[in-house]
């Protein structure tokens, strides 16, 4: 009795669903029934050209799109009425030649890959009628044919990618992370860079690929270890540039052969975050500032006192003001990102910019006879920050500037400037070393960082505890505060960078801007050099029965009388010769002064060739992930772990060739 009365009411249930009012053109076309499952369906009711009705069943979930895509590659109907006879006479009678067709499917997929486009926009009956229009002789392809396209084409390029890596690179640096997808999947990223014989920077994208949990250090080291051997470029395998994570340190480790370099802008992040730990409630209350400025409310009233009173702006001396009153251009707080500490040194400069339109506002709100404004103006009272903290940050911003230039300046892409950390670090410990050389009661270890977000307290006890060590409605007393901050700081920059490391420092006597070290003592100067002639030594001797394939050529080439005024001989003593050298400008590219001299220096070059390649930071790593969360969105979780990273090698490998695709030979 109960299982008939639960039948009958999802039957009454499944009919009241398809008496809907229908809105949708395709109901023109279609009605609706239940199939012999007694599940709702549509039916076709065009006619054919033998007078009878198509009475193609669909199912009916609810969404039009399976019936205007049916009605659209069965019949030729769009939302418009029936392509004319014309036009599907034309659209028959000049079809491209499959070549030209299979042309026009890779421009297709080029597309598709290098814009994340997702699989079924060529199943989008729009994008097919769009197309028509544009070519009714290109026959657009299904998503299938899309993925087997990009199959081919990865299976046309890899290849040809190892074999240019081991034909050009004497060694590689990688730089690797885990990342973790919106389908909660892990997947590990590594790029590679190497310097070819010509001095160019080469940066290449080897996978993103799936790597099981749990993601302990020996897993992720046999998945490298795979994905090196993969690559046939194990052997040539000098560095890897990861976080500061335990996990990728001993992974690195366990790469026999292979050396560890921590991620410049990871430690980076580490030395701020500890040494601006005592300014926590101060970080804390200009957050709570911005923080109100982000709701659309209060932006818009920012806006408009930005427009009506441009005279409250806050400029430096070099800057030009922008006048809100004949522009749509103007100021608005910048929220701060946890993770970056960099981003809260950008949201504060921006709040130093609109300190005279805040506290312009407050005085505004506070005239106001309205109960709404008389309210934000208390809530902006209590929370704006003391003269002296507007004060303080401003000193903070100063010093943090050096930081953040130097994060800028060692993440980048144009250029491998590992040889660049250790002159780095010393021009900020001298912006940074405090006035009085009294050591601070800090413990690195205890300190936690000032960018973290607050923790979860489960007592109530301990509630009340941090309350009173966080008491951000308590304005913070600034005396003596930045000059503790240039102490913890520091003595933080001491603690988490050696900045007088062998590695490092060889990198940068390799590196024409920085070769006569300046920035060390002579005596670790002299231990440096002596290491680097070891190493020139080394390498001489072990080429000595062996010639490099560049001086074979360059012995067989006959040579004219005067190439002697024209062309650089090889130095007598590379080493004293290089040395004797004086440094080249900032402004110089470094490749260049080496290429040019690349003849002249045939053994040290081939040690700064593997040098400039190393990275400084991990952060190819991390705009590698930026592609792959905008590949592997909510809607396409499902993508398979190999398509998902055969598109990402595509996207970002694709700029090496001149097409991705093999020859089409018909």
């Amino acid at each position: 009795m109960t299982s008939s009365h639960e039948d009958l009411t999802q039957q009454i249930n499944k009919r009241q669903k398809l008496t809907r009012k229908k809105t949708s053109w395709i109901w023109a076309h279609y009605i609706e029934s239940l199939n012999d499952n007694n599940e709702p369906v549509i039916a076709c009711q065009v006619i054919k050209k033998d007078g009878t009705k198509c009475n193609v069943k669909l199912k009916h979930d609810g969404s039009t799109g399976n019936g205007s895509r049916h009605l659209w590659s069965a019949h030729k109907i769009t939302k418009d009425g029936k392509q004319s006879e014309d036009s599907k006479q034309q659209s028959e009678t000049k079809k491209h030649s499959e070549k030209r067709q299979i042309e026009f499917r890779q421009f297709l997929t080029n597309w598709i890959i290098e814009d994340l486009q997702p699989f079924s926009v060529v199943n989008s009956t729009s994008f097919r009628i769009f197309c028509n229009e544009l070519d009714p002789a290109f026959l657009v392809p299904e998503a299938k044919t899309i993925k087997t396209i990009i199959h081919k084409a990865y299976n046309y390029i890899q290849p040809k990618m190892i074999e240019q890596i081991v034909k050009e690179a004497i060694s590689v640096s990688l730089t690797t992370d885990l990342w973790t997808g919106r389908n909660r999947k892990g997947f590990i990223g590594i790029t590679c860079s190497y310097v070819d014989s010509d001095f160019i920077l080469k940066k290449v994208t080897l996978t993103v690929q799936f790597v099981r949990y749990p993601h302990t250090a020996e897993n992720i080291a046999e998945c490298i270890e795979n994905i090196l051997k993969q690559w046939k470029i194990r052997h040539l395998t000098m560095t890897i540039t990861t976080d500061n994570a335990a996990n990728m340190k001993k992974c690195v480790k366990l790469l026999d052969g292979v050396s560890w370099v921590g991620c410049f802008s990871h430690t980076l992040q580490l030395v701020v975050g500890k040494g601006l730990f005592v300014a926590r409630n101060l970080i804390l209350r200009v957050k709570r500032l911005i923080d109100f400025f982000m709701t659309p409310k209060q932006s818009e009233r920012l806006e408009k006192i930005q427009k009506d009173h441009r005279s409250l702006a806050n400029y430096e001396d070099d800057e030009e003001p922008v006048d809100s009153s004949e522009t749509s251009r103007y100021l608005n707080a910048i929220a701060d990102v946890s993770t970056r500490w960099n981003s809260s040194y950008l949201a504060w400069c921006r709040l130093l910019k609109l300190k005279g339109y805040i506290k312009g506002l407050l005085n505004y709100l506070e005239l106001q006879s309205d109960s709404d404004s008389r309210k934000d103006a208390v809530r902006l009272k209590n929370i704006m920050i003391t003269e002296d903290e507007w004060l303080l940050i401003r000193d903070l911003n100063e010093i943090l500037f050096y930081f953040a230039e130097a994060t800028d300046y060692l993440g980048g892409s144009k250029y491998c400037i590992y040889s660049s950390i250790n002159p780095t670090i010393a021009v900020i410990m001298m912006k940074i070393r405090p006035i009085t050389s009294s050591v601070t009661n800090f413990n690195l270890d205890e300190a936690g960082d000032a960018f973290d977000e607050a923790p979860e307290l489960e007592r109530d006890e301990d509630q009340r505890q941090l309350q009173e060590k966080t008491n951000i409605n308590v304005p913070v007393e600034t005396y003596g505060l930045l000059d503790l901050i240039k102490k913890n700081l520091y003595k933080a920059m001491i603690y988490y960078f050696n900045p007088t490391s062998s590695e490092a420092l060889l990198a940068a006597l390799l590196y024409p801007r920085f070769k006569k070290l300046k920035f060390v003592t002579q005596e670790r100067k002299k231990e440096v050099e002596d290491e680097l002639c070891k190493k020139y030594n080394d390498m001489k001797s072990s080429q000595s029965n062996t010639t490099p394939f560049y001086l074979q050529a360059q012995q067989r080439k006959k040579r004219s009388l005067f190439d002697a005024f024209t062309n650089p001989t090889v130095a007598e003593n590379e080493l004293i010769e290089y040395l004797e050298l004086e440094e080249i400008p900032f402004e110089k590219d470094p490749y260049a002064w080496w290429n040019e001299r690349k003849e002249k220096f045939p053994i040290i070059s081939q040690l700064a060739r593997k040098i400039l390649g190393i990275r400084a930071a991990s952060t190819p790593s991390e705009r590698l992930f930026s592609d792959a969360g905008n590949l592997l969105t909510v809607k396409r979780s499902r993508i398979k772990p190999e398509l998902f990273d055969r598109v990402i090698f595509l996207k970002r490998n694709g700029h090496n060739f001149i097409s991705i695709h093999p020859t089409v030979d018909i």
